[in-house]
């Protein structure tokens, strides 16, 4: 494949994952068809078929994608030069920006899988104890399901604190 080829080719391929991304801050993951994915992008089926195998490749790849960006805030991070409260804030925003994904993510336990680890692995780099690590992944992960499941009624800044008291209070219990 000449280098023309190649970046008419990656371009149309994020082109169609943009749309797929847009159609996401609307529609639940399960209600997009390839068709809209398609008419969204401007193309036809074939041409995304072309790129895609199906519409949960692409979700698969829009999944892993989000749940980096999710992680992120924790990486970079350490326990002198940012304070949790500020940490989580960034995460429940990102949460809040795509919450018609995550909700109905949150009902695959292969989805709860996948986060757990990514959180677990974040966690851990910034714990260092295995198992306060994976308490905390599976209560961050918890607290944020049911956040979602109730439309994030709470607000950032309360889910936030909340998050930060327990943070705040494991790091005086791991140091007993």
């Amino acid at each position: 494949m000449h280098k023309r080829e190649y970046l008419a080719h990656h371009s149309m391929k994020q082109y169609i994952l943009t749309s797929y991304r847009e159609l996401l801050k609307t529609h639940a993951p399960d209600k997009i068809s390839v068709k809209q994915i398609a008419t969204h992008a401007g193309v036809n089926r074939s041409t995304f078929y072309l790129h895609f195998q199906d519409k949960y490749e692409v979700l698969q790849l829009i999944t892993e994608e989000k749940l980096a960006q999710l992680v992120s805030y924790y990486y970079g991070t350490t326990e002198s030069d940012d304070d949790p409260k500020n940490v989580t804030i960034q995460i429940c925003t990102h949460i809040y920006q795509n919450k018609t994904f995550y909700k109905e993510l949150c009902q695959d336990d292969a989805f709860k899988d996948r986060l757990f680890h990514y959180l677990y692995e974040a966690l851990f780099i910034h714990i260092q104890h295995e198992a306060i690590a994976t308490f905390t992944a599976y209560g961050t992960m918890g607290y944020f399901i049911e956040w979602i499941k109730q439309d994030c009624q709470k607000t950032i800044d309360m889910i936030a604190s909340d998050l930060a008291s327990i943070s705040n209070a494991q790091s005086v219990i791991s140091k007993m």
